[in-house]
């Protein structure tokens, strides 16, 4: 498999200074080997390449043992279970009273996703809220009765900052996902599609690239409502924006060639679209099946093996160079 040998790390740096331990060894014999070289010249070239030899043989010990990695390789790694996070969009936007029932946009997710949670019981959750920001609310847990305390209180009033950025949101989600994890990732995103930063995009391309399928779950119509902005008098108006939000899933899916449903890296589904928590379901079921769900990940390569190797090439060299001295 290909190397990327541009990836660089050291377990234990605090041994490194070790090589320093070579500077005071060289000075000494250099010292005392030119009083051996007056009297012979070959004497005195030996035992400047044995010190040369040696003190390689040191550094490559001391390298290998501060656990020096370079490069990574992608390796195959089979994942079992889920992590599932839940992005909720909690701008404004998502308390006009448009959705089932006259509830708000809001209101409509809290009870969508905590079916969910307690549908799903072999995931683990996370949970990021979205405004003018992102920000993880809940790392990584199966305790199912935090998640949906936490989904119970949503309110645009948990965060402070202004606007609505779900790009940030689909961010966060990103930051917080587990690096070489064995258990499957997804992003689940609950929102209208109002943004004011225009950036979602460009974040679910990211989000492709890396491999993580994200399903965006829309709330509310596509008909204008009326809602109180952030300063509680400024009325605004806000719909859902399926068509938009649809429009990003088509185009990053038929550039990843992705176009069947279990295999797309972008999805949108209306809330208000009968069987839309069963094409959940079925699309985490049917990429957990193929091919027995084998990814490749990147780790990094441990040089350990080399530079003990290179050491005992050094030794041999060092107690060879220059033949025997008299």
């Amino acid at each position: 498999m290909m190397t990327d040998l541009f990836s660089f790390s050291v377990g234990k740096a605090q041994y490194l200074f070790l090589i320093l331990l070579v500077l005071p060894a060289v000075f000494i014999v250099a010292k005392k080997s030119r009083g051996i070289a007056k009297l012979s010249s070959k004497a005195g070239k030996a035992i400047r390449l044995r010190t040369f030899f040696f003190s390689l043989f040191w550094v490559c010990m001391v390298l290998a043992l501060s656990e020096i990695s370079f490069g990574t390789k992608k390796i195959p790694v089979q994942k079992s279970g889920s992590n599932i996070t839940l992005v909720f969009d909690i701008s404004y936007s998502m308390l006009a009273l448009d959705a089932a029932k006259n509830l708000s946009r809001l209101e409509a997710a809290k009870i969508y996703s905590k079916k969910l949670v307690e549908t799903f019981t072999d995931s683990s959750f996370s949970v990021v809220l979205a405004k003018g920001s992102g920000f993880t609310a809940l790392s990584e847990t199966e305790d199912r009765a935090a998640i949906i305390n936490l989904i119970e209180n949503l309110s645009p009033q948990l965060m402070t900052s202004r606007g609505s950025s779900l790009s940030k949101g689909i961010e966060a989600a990103l930051e917080g996902l587990p690096e070489n994890s064995a258990k499957a990732q997804y992003i689940w995103l609950f929102t209208d599609g109002d943004e004011t930063d225009k950036a979602l995009f460009k974040s679910l391309e990211k989000a492709a690239k890396e491999g993580i399928a994200v399903t965006i779950i829309g709330f509310g119509k596509e008909s204008e409502t009326e809602v109180t902005a952030g300063d509680g008098k400024t009325k605004v108006k806000t719909s859902l924006r399926s068509q938009n939000l649809r429009e990003m899933a088509e185009k990053i899916n038929g550039a990843f060639q992705a176009p069947s449903f279990s295999r797309a890296q972008i999805l949108y589904l209306d809330s208000r679209q009968n069987g839309s928590a069963l094409r959940l379901m079925k699309q985490v079921k049917d990429s957990e099946s193929e091919e027995k769900y084998i990814f490749y990940e990147a780790q990094n390569v441990s040089r350990h093996t080399l530079f003990i190797f290179l050491a005992m090439i050094f030794f041999m060299l060092g107690t060879g160079a220059g033949g025997k001295i008299k």
